[in-house]
C-alpha cells in the first residue's frame, strides 16, 4: 500500500475547512429539524395553532443562523459571510411559508398601517421575542450534534454584540442602515425583483458588521444576541432597547413614511384583508334613499 505524504500546506488547508464542514452540517440540522417539525404541525394542528407554531419555528431557524454566520466570518471573511447569509435567507424563503418576516415590517403593517388583527399582533410579538431570547440554547444543542457528526467542534464567539465604535455612532449607523434598507426593499418589492432581496439583506448586514462590529438592522435578530452577552455586559438590555430596538425601528418607520405602503403583503396582512373583504361583502345592501317631492297640490311631483 503506497504511503501518502501530507504536506504542511495541505494539512493547513484541510484544517481550515473543518469549521466550514461543521457549519454546513449545523445549518442542515437546523433547517431539516424545523422543517420536519413544521410538517408535524401542518398534519396535526388546526389552522390557528399551525400558523403560530410555524412562526415559532421560522423565527427559531432565522435566529439560530446567526452563530454559524459569525463563525464563517471569523474564519473565512466577509465574502464568505455574505454568501452564507444569502443561502440561509433563500432556504428560509423556500421553507418558512411566509413566516418569520422582518419584525420591523410586521410593526409597520400591524401598528402603522393597522392592517393586521390585534390578536395576531400580540401573538407575533410574544412568539418572536421569546423565541429569539432562547434561540441560543437551541443553537448550542445543534452545534453539539454537528460537532459530534463532523468531529470538529465549532470555534467562534458566543457574544455577537461586540461594537467596535462608540455606541452613539452605532445608533446612528443602525438608523441610517435601516432607513436605507427599507428604501431598497421597497424598490425591490416586485415579483420580478423579490428574488434579489436575500442579497439586499446580506449586503446591509455585512456592511453593518464591517462598520460597527455588529450585524444589527433587525430587532429580533439583535434580541437573539442578547442572552449570550448577559454575563459580559451589564448594560446589555439598555443597549438593546436604546440602539437595536429604538434606532432600528425609527429608521424603518421614517423610511416607510416617506416611501409609502410596502408592496409585498405578509401572510398576516393577507389574512386580515381577506377577512375584511368577507365582512364587507356580508353587509346588507344599502336601502334606497327616500323619495323627494317638490311642489304643492296637483303640481306635487317626485324628483330624483
Amino acid at each position: 500500500m503506497p504511503l501518502v505524504t501530507i504536506l504542511p500546506q495541505d494539512l493547513l488547508a484541510e484544517q481550515s475547512l473543518n469549521q466550514l464542514y461543521t457549519c454546513i452540517v449545523y445549518s442542515c440540522i437546523v433547517f431539516a429539524s424545523t422543517h420536519f417539525a413544521r410538517w408535524i404541525g401542518q398534519t396535526y394542528l388546526d389552522a390557528d395553532l399551525e400558523w403560530k407554531f410555524n412562526e415559532l419555528l421560522s423565527t427559531l431557524a432565522r435566529c439560530a443562523c446567526l452563530w454559524p454566520e459569525g463563525i464563517i466570518l471569523a474564519h473565512y471573511g466577509y465574502i464568505a459571510m455574505f454568501i452564507t447569509i444569502v443561502i440561509h435567507r433563500k432556504l428560509a424563503e423556500c421553507l418558512n411559508s411566509g413566516a418569520g418576516e422582518n419584525a420591523s415590517i410586521l410593526v409597520e403593517e400591524g401598528v402603522v398601517r393597522d392592517r393586521m388583527f390585534f390578536g395576531d399582533r400580540l401573538w407575533l410579538t410574544v412568539i418572536q421575542m421569546f423565541t429569539a431570547l432562547f434561540s441560543y440554547i437551541y443553537a448550542a444543542e445543534n452545534f453539539g450534534y454537528a460537532g459530534k457528526l463532523t468531529g470538529f467542534p465549532a470555534l467562534g464567539k458566543l457574544c455577537l454584540l461586540n461594537e467596535t465604535i462608540p455606541l452613539v455612532l452605532v445608533g446612528v449607523a443602525q438608523f441610517v442602515g435601516t432607513f436605507s434598507l427599507r428604501f431598497v426593499l421597497h424598490r425591490t418589492a416586485t415579483p420580478e425583483l423579490k428574488k434579489y432581496q436575500a442579497g439586499v439583506y446580506a449586503f446591509f448586514f455585512v456592511t453593518s458588521h464591517y462598520l460597527t462590529g455588529v450585524t444589527g438592522l433587525d430587532p429580533i435578530l439583535c434580541l437573539a444576541m442578547v442572552y449570550p452577552c448577559t454575563m459580559k455586559q451589564e448594560n446589555i438590555f439598555m443597549k438593546y432597547l436604546s440602539i437595536y430596538l429604538l434606532c432600528v425601528n425609527s429608521g424603518y418607520a421614517i423610511s416607510a413614511r416617506l416611501c409609502g405602503e410596502y408592496p409585498l403583503r405578509s401572510i398576516h396582512r393577507q389574512r386580515f384583508e381577506v377577512a375584511e373583504e368577507a365582512r364587507i361583502a356580508a353587509r346588507p345592501p344599502p336601502s334606497p334613499p327616500a323619495p323627494k317631492f317638490v311642489g304643492k297640490g296637483n303640481r306635487r311631483r317626485q324628483v330624483r
